[in-house]
């Protein structure tokens, strides 16, 4: 399972790069990722970078299964660590909640992805 996790971080940091490479300059080619929905494309490559890279992250983050558990302890810890994941997930988007309520354009664009995400 630690194997699953090390390979999950990396193929998660790889893509939040080659994104962050596409849309460090809005004016030099900015692409919006295709796991980003239609409906909040608008604006990608306008928002923070480190924005972008929490949106890419949980959005490979919504596939991560952590493997099959091969018994009821693994299962409970697989729980666990997704439950975690979850906790941090949300501390983060309220700390960049927190950052960007003052830039209008910015804060829309994450009510909007709040909403879809169901977060508050």
């Amino acid at each position: 399972m630690r194997t699953e996790i090390a390979l999950w971080a990396a193929g998660a940091l790889a893509l939040a790069a080659g994104c962050s490479r596409l849309g460090a300059d809005a004016g030099a080619g900015c692409q919006t990722p295709p796991r980003i929905e239609a409906g909040h494309a608008g604006g990608w490559c306008g928002l923070p970078h480190e924005l972008r890279e929490f949106v890419i992250a949980h959005e490979h983050n919504l596939d991560f299964s952590g493997g099959e558990p091969s018994d009821a302890q693994a299962m409970e810890a697989l729980s666990r660590e997704a439950e975690q994941r979850r906790r941090d997930e949300r501390a983060r988007w309220d700390a960049l909640r927190a950052e960007y309520r003052s830039d209008p354009s910015v804060a829309a664009w994450m009510t909007r992805y709040g909403r879809s995400q169901e977060w508050p």
